[in-house]
């Protein structure tokens, strides 16, 4: 572990995080009465634990709406997990809820902090509840009454679903600060799963007494002074050693990934996407990988930003980050792996990256109804570009893509690849680049990189040391391929980067890179359909050659491409008058891009 003294959030403890809030209580329940347990951690106070006080009256109403829905919880499930799904919109809709906490809608974004602890509290109550009855139906009801029963019930974890109020990345301001977000974007990186120390066991060196102490914000905190009593008397020694291997250590998982905006969403020009880390914990860990598309609700914190340049011990700048409440991974359609099935189904609608209205149901009718559908999807791709429309059919059937259909052998089924992959071969100027750039525009899931400007990490996936932890643990950061999975990944200048065409191999035939790097061996997808241009060497195509010598590329790399076009500027009068008429009525207003 780190030094006791040491105060940094950067300094993590070999083995475990030392992240916590001064809110902690311990999970035992005795007798009767209302009890404040681990699901209540986070912004209560004791003061609030008043029977006339509002956060009490709040709890109450939670578990007589619990109570009364016990249907759409598994308890069993969720003393197991630690962590239940409470859909947003039932809990809106539901008439006793309004009448009852009118302001809850206001509460939930403002202080969301108290807000899920109280539903977290509400829960803890149920299942205690729950524990207490059917421990006292194994008992006489006489001894039931007159025992003190003790029941341990694990922390749970409120995790709210279908809440649809997503908010851009590039929006996450100050003004949000400690409010609840939704956010959607890419997973670019994830880190390694770790455990994370919440509550940490000392020994009083005075009285040989035994505390605990959270460990707030991941730093080593060990209490100002003793508070137990020895002889009657209250101890004030303020020497600890730390109970590293205490079972009253609390040690919860943790995980942190970091989100990138989409590469559809409309970024201004010159731009970098925005980013921001979102930190996993417990039940969440573990359910998206780099390269896959999440939606995420969380809470807007900030941290510290140690200023090492300036000498500083703590600097006033600080950085967002976001504590993740709950997580819907649209590529694999499911919040949390700890969910229970029926959940799925109320789940399935808080992607929030496809939204349509009627004017879109609309329109979709109405080019339903086009006699020749695919004639008109194929003007419909870049209209700015005259002609080439059987470059432009090739491209529409990359981004459409074929059917994944397992193929039965002897050894059993496997899956072939479905994607297909394009390249453009031809003369500079004839508008393959203005074509690249439509398909990653009208793509869900478009990635568009140069040739020139690209390395190998850039494309695949980069291994890089994990500043959050102890120095000693990498975390994958996805490339071009991996962000494009299930999507399209447009490369123009493809004869440019003749370097990066073996990284390519694996991605295009087994729609996966592999990597095997400082002890890190893994596989992520990468099944995108890959759509390239390239120039001729000398500028200018040659008949006299193949395709390979023209644009340098080795037979292994062009045999993978599905569909191979030659586009080449002929001199005819014909063509060169219609593409004049339409370049003039592109700049006159009367064709429109």
């Amino acid at each position: 572990m780190a030094d006791q003294g040491s105060n940094s959030r950067g300094k993590r403890h070999v083995g475990s995080h030392f992240r916590g809030n001064n809110n902690w209580r311990s999970n035992r329940w005795r007798g009767r009465g209302f009890h404040r347990g681990n699901g209540s951690r986070d912004n209560v106070s004791n003061e609030d634990f008043v029977p006339t006080s509002r956060t009490t009256q709040q709890i109450k109403w939670a578990i007589e709406l619990f109570s009364h829905q016990e249907d759409m919880f598994d308890l069993s499930t969720v003393a197991e997990d630690g962590g239940f799904a409470l859909d947003y919109q039932f809990l809106i809709e539901n008439k006793y809820f309004c009448e009852v906490w009118p302001q809850f809608k206001a509460d939930l974004i403002e202080t969301p902090n108290t807000t899920l602890a109280v539903l977290s509290l509400a829960m803890y109550q149920l299942l205690v509840n729950k524990t207490k009855q059917n421990e006292c139906d194994d008992m006489r009801e006489d001894l039931c009454e007159k025992s003190n029963l003790t029941i341990d019930v694990p922390y749970v974890r409120a995790r709210l679903i279908n809440y649809r109020k997503l908010t851009p990345l590039r929006s996450l301001r100050a003004a949000l600060f400690g409010k609840l977000v939704a956010v959607s974007g890419t997973c670019v990186r994830a880190s390694n799963i770790t455990p994370l120390c919440l509550v940490l066991a000392f020994q009083c060196r005075t009285c040989s007494g035994v505390l605990t102490y959270p460990q707030t914000d991941g730093k080593y905190e060990t209490p100002p002074r003793c508070v137990l009593d020895r002889d009657g008397l209250q101890c004030t020694g303020d020497n600890f050693d730390p109970l590293r291997s205490s079972p009253r250590n609390l040690i919860v998982e943790w995980q942190s990934i970091r989100i990138q905006e989409n590469s559809s969403e409309n970024l201004e020009i010159g731009r970098i996407p925005r980013a921001v880390d979102c930190e996993l914990m417990q039940d969440l860990v573990g359910t998206c990988s780099p390269g896959e598309v999440v939606t995420l609700v969380g809470i807007v914190k900030a941290v510290n930003v140690k200023d090492s340049d300036r000498g500083c011990k703590d600097s006033s700048m600080f950085t967002f980050y976001i504590e993740a409440v709950s997580i819907y991974n649209d590529d694999r359609g499911k919040k949390f792996e700890a969910e229970t099935e029926p959940l799925n189904e109320t789940m399935s609608s808080c992607t929030g990256l496809l939204t349509f209205n009627m004017k879109d149901f609309h329109a979709i009718r109405k080019i339903h109804e086009e006699p020749n559908l695919f004639a008109f999807l194929v003007a419909s791709l870049c209209p700015s570009i005259f002609g080439n429309t059987l470059v432009k059919a090739g491209l529409l059937l990359g981004l459409f893509g074929g059917n994944n259909s397992p193929i039965c052998t002897a050894k059993g089924p496997f899956s072939k690849r479905s994607d297909i992959h394009v390249l453009i071969v031809g003369d500079p100027g004839l508008g393959k680049s203005q074509m690249l750039h439509a398909c990653s525009m009208a793509s869900p899931r478009g990635v568009f990189v140069c040739g020139n400007s690209t390395t190998n990490s850039g494309l695949t996936v980069t291994l890089t040391k994990d500043g959050k932890t102890n120095g000693n643990e990498y975390t994958l950061e996805a490339g071009a391929l991996v962000l494009g999975d299930q999507g399209t990944c447009c490369i123009d200048e493809f004869d440019k980067m003749t370097g990066q065409h073996q990284a390519l191999l694996e991605a295009m035939e087994q729609q996966s890179i592999s990597l095997a790097k400082a002890g890190v061996v893994c596989t992520l997808p990468a099944r995108t359909s890959i759509l390239a241009a390239a120039n001729p060497v000398g500028g200018h195509y040659n008949r006299a050659k193949t395709v390979s010598e023209n644009i340098k590329l080795g037979p292994a790399l062009l045999s993978r491409f599905d569909l191979v076009f030659l586009l080449l500027d002929r001199p005819d009068m014909a063509v060169d008058v219609l593409l004049t008429e339409h370049i003039m009525g592109l700049h006159a207003g009367r064709v429109f891009a």
